[in-house]
């Protein structure tokens, strides 16, 4: 359970930080 939360919440994380980048942010998280 812990695992499946921990790969959740970087997912989540991962999704809004490129969100809330946009392109350029896009590009440096990649």
């Amino acid at each position: 359970a812990t695992l499946t939360f921990e790969k959740a919440g970087a997912v989540s994380v991962d999704f809004a930080v490129e969100g809330m980048g946009g392109g350029a942010m896009d590009d440096h998280a990649n």
